[in-house]
């Protein structure tokens, strides 16, 4: 809710809200009413599932110049909607992603566990992090990015509709987004960040060292899903005893998450959690990665039968 209302106090002319539902087990329920008079808006249900079928569902849907992709759970400032726009409005062949940052709020949160400290030490809280914290960042205010993240992601419907929108096949969120850009490219696309802008982004809910590691799960998932689709550049090449290594310590992780959770804030302690996290990152990964490569093999020899 707080990303719509963040929305809605920018009071831009001339917007069209449209809030996709991806839920197939509630629907979303929301009085529009209050601000409809400042923001059309449109709730709808997405019929398939998945973020990349929602994110073209609800572009089908729109009826403006330009699409701006916002995840839920992002919150705006004031000017960041007249930025993109503007932006789009003299670049039309490029893409725009506003840069974003955790809420001090949830910093406080982070800082106040070892596995928070870990996500601060990554770089995880921003979008710089998220772009492994390129030395250069601050020397422009448009960063020119390899890729795209749709968080909040500014493009041209015409651009979009040219590139064909977002791959559904992906299994899982995450990859969608490199196929997409890899798509963009072909049409020389540039990819902007405004490293200017400081929008929130809020997912404390989604932090916790469970929920973390089993997104890096589906990450190698689908990691080996766009392998197959043709980026093999993605490819994993674990040596024999890496493999053995991380598959066995994904097979052990209640126990090794167990023994994590018994460190204390000292400094040893964070030295050798920080060590074992990072080791469990690549392991979920690569489980991940060897999971799909196993169960899209078997359906394939299962079906040349």
């Amino acid at each position: 809710m707080a990303c719509i209302e963040s929305i809605i106090a920018s009071q831009r002319a001339r917007t069209e809200l449209i809030i996709v539902n991806d839920s197939k087990e509630q629907d979303f329920i929301l009085d529009t009413s209050v601000w409809n008079s400042i923001i059309e808006t449109k709730i709808i249900n997405n019929p398939k599932q998945g973020v990349a079928s929602a994110r073209n569902f609800g572009a089908s849907m729109a009826r403006g110049q330009y699409l701006l992709f916002i995840d839920d759970d992002m919150i705006l400032n004031g000017k960041v909607l007249e930025d993109t726009i503007h932006y789009l409005e003299s670049h039309p062949l490029h893409t725009y992603n506003a840069n974003w940052t955790y809420s001090q709020e949830v910093l406080d949160t982070l800082n106040s566990s070892l596995f928070g400290q870990f996500l601060i030490k990554i770089g995880f809280y921003h979008l710089r992090g998220w772009c492994n914290n390129p030395k250069d960042w601050d020397k422009q205010r448009f960063y020119a990015s390899e890729g795209i993240t749709s968080q909040y992601l500014g493009i041209s419907a015409a651009l979009f509709e040219a590139v064909g929108g977002y791959n559904e096949d992906f299994p899982f969120a995450g990859y969608e987004d490199y196929d997409f850009a890899h798509r963009l490219k072909k049409l020389k696309t540039f990819f902007a960040i405004d490293t200017s802008q400081h929008l929130i982004h809020n997912e404390l809910d989604k932090l916790s060292p469970t929920m973390w590691l089993e997104r890096k799960y589906r990450g190698g998932y689908t990691q080996y899903v766009a392998v197959l689709k043709g980026y093999g550049a993605l490819a994993r090449h674990d040596s024999f005893l890496k493999a053995r290594l991380f598959l066995t310590m994904y097979k052990i992780r209640t126990i090794i998450l167990w023994f994590l959770q018994q460190l204390p804030q000292s400094q040893f302690g964070t030295n050798l959690y920080f060590l074992i996290m990072d080791k469990m990152s690549g392991a979920y990964l690569c489980a991940g990665y060897s999971d799909a490569k196993k169960k899209i093999n078997n359906e394939n020899h299962l079906h040349s039968f």
